[in-house]
C-alpha cells in the first residue's frame, strides 16, 4: 500500500477524501466522522510538520479576514461565546468568565 492509499484510508476512504476535496467535509461537531478522521490524520504527523503546516496556512489568510473572523460581532461572529459554551461547568474549561 502506497502513502496515498494510507492517506485516503486515514481520511475515511475514497468517498470521504472526495468530500474533503470538494470542501464538503462535516466539521460541525467532534462526533463527526470527518472531524475524527482529520484529527487522526493530523495526530500522526510529526510536531514540526504540524507547526510548519499551521504557519503556512496562517500566512495565507488575509490579515483583514483573520481580524474579522476573531472579532466578536463582525458578520455575526462571537468566538468568545463559543468558548464559553464549550467550557465545562465549574470553570474547568478553556476559559471561564
Amino acid at each position: 500500500m502506497g502513502w496515498l492509499d494510507q492517506l485516503t484510508d486515514m481520511l475515511g476512504g475514497r468517498q470521504s477524501l472526495e468530500r474533503f476535496a470538494r470542501e464538503q467535509a462535516n466539521f460541525d461537531g467532534p462526533q463527526s466522522p470527518d472531524f475524527e478522521h482529520w484529527n487522526h490524520l493530523v495526530g500522526v504527523a510529526p510536531p514540526e510538520n504540524r507547526q510548519a503546516a499551521m504557519m503556512h496556512a496562517a500566512q495565507r489568510v488575509e490579515s483583514q479576514e483573520s481580524h474579522e473572523h476573531i472579532t466578536p460581532g463582525v458578520h455575526g461572529t462571537n468566538p468568545i461565546e463559543g468558548i464559553r459554551r464549550r467550557s465545562r461547568p465549574g470553570g474547568s474549561g478553556i476559559a471561564s468568565f
